[in-house]
């Protein structure tokens, strides 16, 4: 430094002179600083400003590193390449930087190769400058960095060059406050706003993966960061929930919930990371991690609910961050606005499940007390579960002796259903003795039964789940669901499936009973109807419920014209103008059997009054209560010209039908005990109703069955033209049946075949009739006769009809036996025509079977030896 002499006017003009010229630059310097968005632009505007007045030929401005001890070149002007690209950072240790933007002073040199600095220096030692100026640029009275300012040519600084470098300094210090405040202002602009369009999108959504997805975006965007997931807990793993990252970064769909990130959960703390590379606690699988996706710092905040933490929300970045509060509760807040709107999507799913399960429940709880079939129960269950679960397999089946077998069964996968029967083995002591539901939640689990891994591994399948089938306190199959893949089964799906099992248990008892009592009740009908005397039946109140086939030849009403009326209208004496008691009030009311052969009337549909023979007798229950009561009554009109004896005719009928009639309207009075709706019972009525139109038929075969049980005709075997018997046969039906189109089809020549004559025409005309009852009208009924071999003759009738199904074409053949009808379209008999065809070609050393399916017609064949 020099000392200052007196100066000469000249001079002092020249000062004032610069001093107005800096002022003026000081002026522009702060309108250029006055733009906080433009700030990059405005210091490379001062660095020309600070060369064009200081005379300086490079000035350079730097600001000091949030994250790292250096300084960062903000704006220059005059560097060489070279220099630029050399003093693009400064460390802070060197002295020519620390003293400046750490201790806050200034530094001005004559000569900088003077200076005892070789890093920050070399670079303009190099390139000849000589004088040299370093001030501290001030942020609220603390160095946040400097400026250099240097010459070639002068060999002096200026001090006044160094007070004016000074005052920018400061000026610059203020610009980066005001550039830094309007940044934050603007930064919380942008958050609240994206926190308002985030919590607006939210709360449009239902849906938690709509949400998870909406959350992660806004994230990412707010911070500028590289990724963002969100994490949900799930059997000691965080689950990823949702996720987004630049690049092809591949996120892993869950990880292990350690000790760092359950500190996160359990204990509601936030962890950070500023950079990887530099923190020592950072173990050593999450630094390997990080590496992997690209991270160098990371953020990750608790995903709370109201009552407890769901998961996790984090950030990361590829660059080092120093994370600030700001930004740490920032984070927080996304969390735990997203925890609260996921609580609710939650809520509104459960809620909306069990709607749904309720809807369910009680649309099979419709469905299952609409049918009365069990298959048909079956199939509703099984077809209802798989939509409600949305498993790959549902099976119900039933359990006989240890071993299950199937009703019915759902598949969507694409392996094939569960084996059938299945021997329970050791599982009938939990699903059957304890009543245990089980539960696989991963086949590859060691505690998986050997039997369900037997069953399922060869099929792909993962998980199942079992339940009991349970009625009257007993075991009678299993609800089963299986899926292809691992499942934690909840305690709402296991529940759910219970309760689906208790309705179809309680619903397969009802129709179990239901088709027992039917099955006796025509057994009862077909008994009834055999006899020639009139018979009828009726309830405890006296309305009648059947009345047979003699009773309407004697009377001249039918079972349609009486049903549900009193007997009392129609049927007894006062009723014919004969004053006398009422046998079936002695039944009725004081539970006697009695008789009268004379004195007894009966008026008939035509207004004629006839003389009738007459008894009656109750029908009581298992605790003696009258249920109803049986009246039987024959013309005497032409008996009386003959001695007929009746003896024994009360012994008979009660022998016959006593038991069977006291179980049919025994299972009718449970059924009303048991609440049924009127529309059931309806359908009961309406079953009995209906079937007694066909008394005449189901009566004729009946006696026709027992004509052959008890016939010791010798079978007379010879050749015999099915083809011809067929053609008179096929005739009578065309007059009987004009409706129906009746084809015989046979070979030529046509083939003969060794049979009884009147047995094989008795054969066909049952087929035949079968065909009919089980036909629309209009339809083709087609008979073929064929040799199909040198030994054998088939003949088989065709009908298009409502077929039979699978499951109960083993029983057909049976007396009595009747496939259980769910069609719209009712049909009726008592199951002896096609015993009654089985009977007569075993004698003829033939055989019969059936092809059907339901709803596709039967075809039935029978077989007899070719005549030579």
């Amino acid at each position: 430094m020099t000392t200052e002499t007196p100066a000469a006017p000249s001079h002092v003009s020249e000062t004032l002179q610069q001093r107005n010229q800096e002022l003026v630059a000081l002026n522009r310097i702060a309108e250029i600083l006055n733009h906080p968005l433009e700030l990059e632009q405005s210091l490379d505007q001062v660095c020309e400003q600070i060369t064009s007045i200081t005379g300086m030929e490079s000035v350079g401005v730097y600001v000091r590193d949030a994250t790292a001890p250096q300084l960062h070149l903000l704006a220059q002007r005059g560097f060489s390449p070279a220099l630029r690209e050399q003093a693009r950072q400064l460390a802070l240790d060197d002295p020519a930087v620390s003293t400046i933007a750490a201790a806050g002073k200034t530094i001005a040199l004559n000569d900088v190769t003077e200076y005892p600095s070789g890093a920050s220096f070399a670079g303009p030692r190099a390139e000849g400058y000589h004088a040299g100026i370093g001030v501290p640029i001030l942020r609220r009275g603390a160095p946040a960095g400097a400026i250099y300012a240097g010459s070639k040519t002068k060999t002096r600084y200026e001090q006044a060059d160094v007070d004016l470098l000074q005052s920018i300094g400061h000026q610059i210090g203020v610009a980066l406050d005001n550039a830094d405040l309007y940044a934050r202002m603007q930064r919380r602009v942008a958050e609240l706003d994206g926190l308002a369009q985030l919590s607006a999108a939210c709360a449009a959504q239902r849906d938690p993966q709509a949400i998870c997805n909406l959350t992660v975006e806004c994230a990412k965007k707010l911070f500028l960061a590289n990724v963002c997931v969100v994490r949900f807990i799930e059997n000691e793993w965080l689950h990823l929930g949702a996720g987004i990252a630049d690049g092809q970064v591949r996120l892993q769909e869950k990880i292990d919930l350690d000790a760092i990130r359950r500190q996160i959960v359990e204990q509601r703390k936030h962890y950070i990371l500023a950079d990887i590379e530099t923190d020592p606690t950072l173990p050593a699988n999450y630094r390997q991690e990080f590496q992997r996706v690209g991270l160098r710092a990371f953020l990750a905040v608790p995903l709370p609910t109201q009552d407890r933490v769901i998961g996790l929300l984090a950030v990361g970045f590829r660059l080092p961050h120093s994370w600030l509060p700001n930004e740490i509760d920032l984070l927080q807040t996304i969390a735990n606005q997203v925890g609260a709107v996921l609580e609710n999507a939650r809520l509104f799913a459960q809620t909306r499940q069990r709607i749904q399960e309720l809807d369910a429940l009680a649309h099979i709880s419709t469905s299952l007390a609409a049918h009365l079939d069990p298959r048909a129960l079956a199939k509703v269950a099984v077809e209802a579960t798989q939509r409600l679960l949305g498993v790959d397999v549902v099976d119900l089946s039933l359990l006989q002796e240890g071993k299950l077998y199937r009703m019915a069964a759902r598949i969507n996968h694409s392996g094939v259903p569960l084996a059938a029967p299945i021997a329970l083995g050791e599982l009938v002591e939990s699903l059957v003795e304890r009543r245990e539901r089980l539960i696989v939640n991963d086949l590859a689990q060691a505690t998986a039964p050997a039997l369900a891994r037997e069953l399922m591994e060869p099929r792909g399948l993962r998980s199942l789940l079992v339940v009991p089938l349970v009625t009257r306190e007993l075991v009678i199959g299993t609800l089963a669901v299986v899926h292809s893949q691992a499942r934690v089964w909840t305690a709402q799906e296991q529940d759910l499936l219970q309760t689906i099992a208790n309705q179809v248990a309680s619903a397969i008892d009802s129709a179990q009973l239901y088709q027992n009592a039917l099955i006796e009740h025509r057994k009862v009908q077909a008994i009834f109807d055999s006899g020639l005397s009139g018979l009828y039946a009726t309830d405890a109140t006296g309305r009648i419920v059947m009345f047979n086939r003699a009773a309407e030849r004697i009377t001249g009403w039918t079972l349609a014209e009486l049903q549900g009326r009193s007997w009392k209208e129609l049927l007894s004496d006062h009723a014919a103008g004969n004053p006398v008691g009422s046998l079936l009030e002695q039944a009725l009311v004081h539970k006697k059997t009695t008789f009268a052969f004379d004195q007894r009337q009966m008026r008939t549909k035509d207004g004629r009054v006839i003389p009738v023979a007459k008894a009656s007798a109750p029908l009581l229950d298992e605790k003696e209560n009258v249920i109803g009561a049986v009246g039987a009554f024959w013309d005497l009109s032409k008996e009386r010209r003959a001695q007929i004896e009746y003896e024994n005719f009360l012994a008979m009928i009660a022998h016959q039908l006593r038991s069977p009639l006291t179980s049919v309207l025994s299972a009718l009075e449970l059924f009303e005990r048991r609440n049924l709706s009127d529309a059931r019972r309806a359908d009961l009525w309406a079953i009995i109703k209906a079937e007694g139109n066909q008394l005449k038929r189901l009566a004729d075969q009946f006696l026709e069955h027992e004509t052959a049980l008890k016939s010791a005709r010798p079978v007379k075997l010879q050749a015999v033209s099915i083809a011809h018997c067929a053609r008179q046969l096929a005739r009578q039906f065309r007059t009987h049946y004009p409706e129906y189109r009746f084809h015989i089809r046979a070979e030529n020549p046509e083939p003969l075949a060794r049979a009884d004559p009147a047995k094989i025409e008795n054969v066909l005309r049952n087929l035949l009739d079968n065909a009919v009852v089980y036909s629309a009208p209009g339809s083709r009924i087609i008979v073929r006769i064929k040799a199909t071999d040198l030994d054998w003759v088939t003949v088989s009738v065709q009908d298009f009809g409502i077929g039979i199904p699978l499951g109960e074409q083993a029983n057909l053949f049976k007396p009595f036996y009747r496939v259980p009808q769910t069609s719209a379209r009712r049909v009726y008999g008592h199951g002896l025509g096609l015993a009654l065809a089985k009977e007569m070609l075993d004698v003829m050393d033939g055989t019969i079977w059936v092809e059907s399916e339901a709803g596709q017609g039967a075809i039935f064949y029978f077989r007899l030896r070719r005549a030579r």
